[in-house]
């Protein structure tokens, strides 16, 4: 009876164990994307000033600055 509740409770943790590994996997995942789209806003708010300015009126200068 204990001998099965601990062997049970085992697979519950290594369970528990592989969803909590997923899930951070997941959120490295998710904070890349954040980064990628934090630049790309990035870029775009400069484009526009760069616009409103009168900077410039080729956007791939831009960029490549950026880049």
């Amino acid at each position: 009876m204990i001998t099965k509740d601990i062997e049970g409770l085992g697979k519950e943790k290594n369970l528990l164990e592989t969803d909590i590994a997923q899930k951070e996997a997941d959120i490295k995942i998710k904070n890349g994307e954040i980064k990628s789209l934090q630049v790309s806003l990035l870029s775009f708010f400069i484009i526009i000033n760069s616009f409103l300015n009168g900077d410039t009126q080729d956007p791939s200068l831009v960029l490549r600055t950026i880049a």
